[in-house]
Order: structure tokens, then sequence, then C-alpha cells
């Protein structure tokens, strides 16, 4: 690591001050200890045989460090015993005695006239050569004084000691001053990462501070914003919980991870940011006693509506079927859990002839009489959910209105189309749930990325539902809005009064989790979006040029429902 040497190679703590993020990571990335590994399987191999080493074999490793480690030697000063010329090894030892390498060549001729054998060896090293070179390398790349002073001294006291001895101690030395050079870097390492994670935080809080204080400034004191991260973990442990209960989730599960959620509830604007991509869904809670007289009405419309449409039963997500095919069968086969209906524009569903169909009601006197009631007053609806999400969130609304403007898309609360205008383009369909509707998590299909939706309690009376007051939610456990991959639910339990939800629906998984109610409450969630299959009916509608005959509005369904041709149920 050099960048944490001073001028005589001496190890320094890191300078937090002066600290570089892409040169640390990169100091970090060069740092090798192979020249430590070497250095220990060489003790260990070579130590554990110290007494079974021939000469021969000696001398040739002493050789090989006397050339590696010259470099470092006085000009003036030189190794005798341990000169050699290159590829050559002293003839010190007994010709019947072999190199364990078995490169040597015995002079035959000299071996049979009774002079001195002479022992060459190839120009070759061998592995344990190649191990001692590697460590004198390593201590001479690392210019450490005091490591090759000791390797010098040692080798030069070769005449006092025995060879054994003098080996050993360099392989014990080296090991030693390594293991300890090692020991340095890794501290400096830890201390230098230990460091730049705790920069790389704050510097994280000070702009997640920043943003905050913006976003207060301009949405208000209530601003609450909360930083989360893709968590694809956490996604998959809650949808295989949802597989083994064949069932939505449930917050009183013992297997669910409780305190790895976010639960949100408090009054005002709250912000959820994804840090990875900048997007956030924005949730907005409370209402005041002027809102409230304001929307009552509208409310009222929809909560009216669920006694007159028919009940949705094919949404996907309320069966479980949006999950893997081998999981899908098993979840298919339980309960739905609560009630759907739906108002607007859909694609026809055996419907022959026909291009876009409305919403039917229920068909029954009773029915039909509500129904032509209500679907004038489903224009103020429509109003109500335009300004509201326009003023939660502008920029979203704004490219849903765009959206609906330029594909000539009919609002849900169009009586009808008349092939030339569009009649207020806005949101295609709008569902409403209740009687503790859960479903699993899953993606809509949706033609873009936007949904909208509001929530509130509502308290059964003689003549029907009404709008509960701030203490409602309280007597309606669970339920709550959960997106799976960031670990946020927006917690209904504990909120007082309306809450509006704006997310992306067609990308991120979301779930109503399970819920338990007294009799006379219950949870109305609603939300406006423009559905793939519905626009999709749109687009195919105006592209036969727009024919009113290939269009079943709400009141084409009054005149089928109740034709004497078609079967009653009063």
């Amino acid at each position: 690591m050099g960048a944490f040497r001073d001028n005589t190679g001496t190890l320094q703590p890191p300078q937090i001050e002066e600290i570089n993020l892409n040169q640390s990571i990169s100091d970090l990335a060069e740092f090798d200890d192979s020249a430590y590994n070497d250095a220990h399987f060489r003790f260990i191999e070579t130590g554990v045989n110290m007494f079974d080493i021939d000469n021969d074999t000696y001398d040739s490793l002493i050789a090989e460090f006397d050339q590696i480690t010259s470099s470092v030697t006085p000009p003036n000063q030189t190794l005798a015993d341990l000169e050699l010329e290159e590829g050559e090894i002293e003839d010190d030892v007994k010709p019947e005695v072999k190199n364990v390498s078995g490169a040597m060549i015995v002079n035959k001729n000299e071996k049979k006239s009774g002079k001195g054998s002479t022992y060459q060896r190839k120009d070759r090293r061998t592995r344990q050569q190649q191990r001692a070179a590697t460590m004198a390398e390593a201590a001479t790349a690392n210019k450490d004084a005091k490591l090759v002073e000791k390797v010098k001294c040692l080798c030069d006291s070769e005449q006092e000691h025995s060879k054994h001895e003098i080996w050993e101690k360099i392989i014990t030395e080296l090991h030693s001053s390594l293991n300890q050079q090692q020991a340095e870097e890794i501290k400096c390492l830890t201390t230098t990462i230990a460091v730049l994670k705790f920069q790389v935080k704050e510097q994280r809080r000070q702009q997640q501070g920043i943003i905050r204080e913006i976003l207060t400034s301009f949405l208000g004191k209530d601003t609450h914003v909360h930083f989360v991260i893709l968590d694809n973990t956490l996604l998959a442990q809650l949808a295989h919980l949802e597989t083994h209960r064949s069932a939505p989730l449930q917050k009183e599960d013992p297997e669910f991870p409780h305190d790895t959620i976010i639960w949100i509830h408090e009054q005002g604007t709250h912000l959820i940011i994804n840090t990875d991509s900048g997007y956030f869904h924005i949730i907005g809670i409370g209402m005041s006693k002027e809102i409230r007289e304001e929307i009552k009405d509208n409310l009222d419309v929809l909560m009216r509506w669920t006694r007159v449409g028919i009940t949705i039963t094919s949404n996907a997500a309320h069966k479980g079927s949006k999950h893997v095919p081998e999981d899908a069968a098993t979840l298919k086969s339980k309960q739905r859990r609560g009630e759907m209906e739906a108002i607007g524009w859909h694609t026809p569903m055996g419907a022959k002839g026909k291009r876009l169909l409305s919403y039917a009601h229920c068909p029954t006197k009773h029915a039909k009489a509500k129904y032509l009631e209500l679907i004038p007053r489903m224009s103020n609806v429509a109003k109500m959910y335009h300004d509201n999400f326009l003023s939660l969130f502008p920029a979203q609304a704004k490219k849903m209105d765009d959206f609906a403007k330029k594909n000539k898309i009919p609002s849900f609360a169009a009586e009808t189309i008349d092939g030339v205008d569009s009649n207020h383009p806005f949101a295609n369909a709008l569902t409403i749930t209740h009687d503790n509707f859960s479903n699993f998590l899953h993606t809509d299909k949706d033609e873009i990325e936007i949904a909208y939706g509001m929530w509130w309690a509502g308290r059964k009376e003689e003549k029907g539902w009404t709008v509960g007051d701030d203490t409602a939610q309280r007597h309606i456990q669970g339920g709550a809005f959960l997106w799976g991959k960031y670990g946020v639910a927006v917690d209904f339990e504990h909120t007082k009064g309306l809450v509006e939800v704006f997310w992306r629906g067609k990308v991120d998984s979301h779930a109503t989790m399970r819920s338990r109610s007294k009799a006379e409450y219950t949870r109305f969630g609603t939300s406006i979006q423009l559905t793939q299959k519905g626009t999709s009916a749109v687009a195919n509608f105006w592209a036969a040029r727009g024919n009113p005959a290939l269009v079943v509005t709400p009141l084409d369904h009054i005149a089928a429902i109740h034709s004497p041709q078609h079967k009653k149920r009063v």
C-alpha cells in the first residue's frame, strides 16, 4: 500500500482528509499477499524437513538467494562461500548422493580416474529456489531495510553456524517479518475502509438532510421523507411466505418480518424515495373537516356503488395466480378475501361485435334504480380524483392527463362515447375494494406506470355506509398496503382520516395485507388507472372509426338487462 508509507518506507496510519475513494479502492485491489503466502508455505515445507535436506540442495538455495539479494549487497562486499556462476553449484557433495531434483550430471571419466567428481545443474530453478527468490524479491520490492539487513547478517555469519541453523533462521525471519508487515497492511486497510464507510455514510446523511429540507420547505412542515433501497431478498421472502400460507400476507403472522418493514401512519405527506433509482411514491395522510365535508358526497357515491356493481371475480392478484405456475394452482383453490367492484371501460368479454364495454350493474330492479341515480354523479367523483391527484403529485397527474388526451381515453365517469369527443379524458377505470379485501403481491397490467388511490374507513348505519370519523380506522386491524421490495407499508390501522397514495403499480410489487374488522366497520380502498386491456379496447374502437354501435354504454346495459328478452332476477 504505497499510498500509506512515508519517505522511509515506514507504514503510517492513513490521513483522513487525504483519503480518495477511488485511489483507496485501487490500492486495496493492488494489495498482494503472495509474498507472505510463499514465505509461509516455504517455512512449513522446508522447516519440517530441515534436517533431512542434502547439502547440494541447500547450497543451490543459498546460491539462488545470494544472486537475488546481490542488489542490496555493498559493491565491495561478497558472500564468498556462496559466489557461484549462474547454473552451477559447489563440489562439496559425495558423488554417490544424488540431488533431489535429479538434474545432476556425473563426469564418469573423472570418477574412474579417482579424481574428484564434478556436478553441474541445468539452468533452471527448482520449486524451492523459486519460492526463495519470491521471498527475497518481496523483501527488496517492499524496501524493508531492516528485513534485508537481518537477512544479510544471517548470511554473513554462515561460518559461525551450521548451514541448517542459518537456513532455518532465514526462513523464520522472513516468515516473521512478512507476517508482521501483512498485519500492518491489514490494520491500515481496516482503518481506511472504516473511515471511507463513515465518510460515505456521513455524506449520504448530509445529502438526505438537504433533500428533506428542500421537500419540507416545498410541501410543508408535515413532510416525512423515507429513503429506501431495492431488496429482492425481502420480496422473495414475502412471496415464499404467501405461497407457504396459500394466502395473502398477515401482519400477525409469526414468520412475517415485522421489524424489517417501515410502517407509515403519521399525519402529513410521506415521500418514499428509492436511493438507487431516484423514483418515489407519495402518501398523503389526513383530512380536515372542511375537506371531509367537501368530498363526503363523492365518497358516499362510491360506497353506494358497491351495492350496485357486479363483483369482479377474475382479478388474478385477488386469486393468487400472479405467482409462479407451480404455486398458482394451489393459490387459486383458496377463497377470495373481500370484494371488488369497478366503474369505467374495459375490453369486451363475450360481447360479440363489440369493441368497448362499460362495467355493468347487478340485474335487479333495485340495482337499476340506484345505477340510474349514481351514474350522473360519477363526473363529480372523477373531478375529485383528478383534483386530489393533481394536488398530491402534479407531474404524474399531468402525465396521466396527457396520455389520456393523446389517445382519446374516455373517463371512467363517461356515460356515452359519441365518436367525436373523448368526453373528458382521464383514467379509464376505477376499482373499489371493501369487506376486509386482501390480495397477493403483484404488479398491475397497466398501460403506464401511474396509479393513484384513496382509502378511508366506513361505518355502517341503518341506510348504508357512511364515512367514519378519525377513530374509525382503529376498528379495522391489519390490511396495510405493502410494497414488498422496498419494505414499506401504509399502516391504515393507525392512520386518521383519508389516505391518498401514488405508486407505480405496473413496476413495483405491492399487496393489500389481510385484515379483520368489527361488523359495523369496513375499509374502502380505491384506485384509478389506465389499464392495458382498457386502453387497448379504446384503441380498437377508434381504429373502427369510432362507430357508436361498437360500444356498450351504462344506459345500454340497463336497456339490455331489463328488456323482456332478458331473464331478470328480482
